[in-house]
């Protein structure tokens, strides 16, 4: 179970123009290891332990975790579309092709990914910690982010489609490699996302 640690500054964020992130906080309970093969669509894993395994090619659209973990699995060309994350961790999966376009993200931690090629077209997600690893040819085109933390990976920014996003589109600089993307506050709608750049520049990035 995810509790969502209490660690924005909003008050402070605010003078900045910066609504900074909630943090997810994962409490897994004690996990059941996956005996199966591949995922089903629709299917119900709760409480699951996914060590290894290969999900490569696996067709799980509509698929709901709900207290899972995901370790070292391969997840090449995996169907995920409209799947479900919630109060999980994804740590040291791979793979090139994973489709979560339509999914929904909450309260997720997503450490030591090596991934490329990842659609999040259309996808939900809510206070979600990606930290460490790589991520290439990210596409968030119509997604909305809430809380969702970039932490020290390595991203191809220059190959990111943030246009869509949430209400307005959002273009990281070239030169950022990590950052975090906060809730907007009330405004009229702009080219601009509150958006804070951990380390020395903590402006909102526009639209290109």
């Amino acid at each position: 179970m995810a509790r969502t640690g209490n660690r924005s500054s909003r008050s402070a964020g605010a003078q900045g123009g910066v609504v900074r992130a909630r943090l997810p906080e994962v409490r897994l309970p004690s996990l059941v290891a996956y005996g199966a093969e591949g995922l089903e669509p629709d299917g119900d894993y709760d409480g699951v332990l996914f060590e290894e395994t290969d999900l490569a090619d696996a067709s799980g659209p509509g698929a709901r975790f709900l207290d899972c973990e995901l370790r070292g699995c391969a997840l090449d060309r995996a169907e995920l579309t409209r799947s479900r994350f919630i109060d999980s961790v994804l740590k040291g999966v791979r793979g090139v092709g994973t489709d979560l376009s339509g999914a929904s993200l909450r309260d997720v931690e997503v450490l030591d990914a090596r991934l490329g090629g990842v659609q999040l077209h259309g996808a939900v997600l809510e206070r979600v910690l990606v930290r460490g690893g790589k991520i290439d040819y990210l596409n968030l085109r119509k997604a909305r982010l809430k809380d969702v933390v970039f932490e020290g990976c390595v991203l191809s920014v220059g190959l990111i489609r943030f246009d869509g996003h949430s209400r307005s589109g959002v273009q990281p600089r070239e030169d950022v490699h990590h950052g975090e993307y906060g809730e907007e506050e009330a405004s009229p709608p702009s080219s601009f996302v509150h958006a804070g750049v951990q380390g020395r520049d903590r402006r909102a990035v526009p639209t290109r």
